[in-house]
């Protein structure tokens, strides 16, 4: 082992060493740093955007929400919830609304008013709607029908089983979720008013959790329904792109580690001489062996950890500064790049990095190794 230290010192950190096998570990380090971090980024970057997705959708329909396994509605008399403080019933149910100047169908939920003001961009509006008819649309929706606060529209809803209801109500709010997509089909009432525009008044769709508590016991019959879940195919699009992402960016950090193998093979070439008189002196083939593969080990540890600082500094600068900007039209109203370090991820790179570097070190000392030492001596 002390042999090992030796080599590892004169070899790295020696003033007298050759200046080209100096450039050449400068080059070997920050390659691997520079492909490790930029891979890291990227999924801290993946991670990050997805995390704050999450959040977002879950100020509109919270983490979770808990239905009927089978049926739509379903009478609550029926279930013991005893999560009063964490679940808020809710109805909702499928509306054309028209306007004098257009018909657009949308979707009507209805909460208490202690619900509504769980959710932060109805917190201006909330209070307005406890009375009888009277809802809160999306600006999109808004635009799309020319309306504004205090104009009166009608409201049809309709049930395979039930008659066509049609009643008039007034816009008591416009808000602006940050995503289009809601805003121009979601609208939000009172919870008896929306009972009652579908003559269910002792019914409910289910109930929504706007905190992040998962609640592990459910009624038989009920079912917890997360918000990945809820938007699966939209999540499912994101975990779409993170495996051919991880494997370009992989690629690029596989650069290093070829270098990383060109360096070595030039190096034992060149010193075979050296390597010969060694192991005429009796230091064995595995011993040799052990000291590149440790050197190897070595550098690449170094410039993965420090690659994985350089990223977690860039990470720390775009969360604080925004400087990496994305439209939030097209990316439901995020307007930078999130980007969020995961501790066990950056673990998980580094231990990568070391059995690619340690599986490719082994099979090509094996095979520059394999030379007649005696024969060398006499050539040299």
């Amino acid at each position: 082992m002390r042999l090992i230290l030796i080599f590892l010192r004169k070899s790295l950190f020696s003033e007298h060493s050759d200046l080209l096998f100096k450039a050449t570990n400068y080059i070997i380090f920050f390659s691997l740093a520079l492909g490790v971090g930029s891979l890291n980024i990227v999924l801290s970057s993946i991670n990050g955007f997805q995390n704050e997705l999450e959040k977002k959708l879950a100020q509109i329909s919270g983490y979770y929400i808990i239905k009927h396994e089978v049926k739509e509605y379903f009478e609550p008399v029926q279930f013991d919830l005893e999560y009063d403080n964490y679940v808020d019933p809710f109805f909702e149910g499928k509306i054309l609304i028209k306007s004098k100047k257009n018909t657009q169908p949308a979707l009507i939920q209805g909460y208490n008013s202690n619900s509504l003001s769980k959710i932060p961009f109805l917190k201006q509006s909330f209070n307005k709607i406890d009375y009888e008819n009277r809802i809160i649309i999306g600006r999109q929706l808004a635009n799309n029908l020319n309306l504004s606060i205090g104009d009166q529209v009608i409201i049809s809803a309709a049930q395979n089983e039930f008659p066509i209801n049609r009643e008039f109500f007034i816009v008591s709010g416009i808000y602006n979720s940050g995503i289009n997509e809601f805003d121009e089909f979601l609208v939000y009432s009172d919870l008896r008013t929306v009972q009652k525009l579908f003559s269910k008044e002792d019914y409910l769709s289910g109930y929504t959790i706007f905190e992040n508590k998962f609640i592990s016991e459910i009624p038989y019959g009920l079912s917890l329904v997360s918000n990945k879940q809820k938007y699966q195919s939209l999540f499912e699009w994101l975990n779409a792109q993170k495996l051919p992402t991880t494997i370009i960016f992989g690629m690029i950090a596989l650069v290093g580690f070829f270098n990383l193998i060109g360096s070595l093979n030039i190096q034992i070439f060149q010193k075979r001489k050296i390597i010969a008189i060694l192991n005429s002196l009796g230091l064995s083939k595995n011993r040799l062996k052990l000291i590149f593969l440790t050197y190897s080990l070595v550098i690449t540890f170094i410039g993965a950890i420090f690659g994985i600082l350089l990223s977690g500094l860039f990470i720390f600068l775009q969360n604080k500064f925004h400087f990496l900007k994305i439209s939030g039209d097209i990316y439901f109203s995020i307007k930078y790049l999130p980007m969020e370090f995961n501790f066990l991820t950056s673990i998980l790179l580094v231990l990568v990095s070391l059995i690619i570097a340690f599986i490719f070190t082994y099979f090509l000392i094996r095979r520059q190794l394999s030379f007649n030492l005696a024969k060398t001596l006499k050539l040299l």
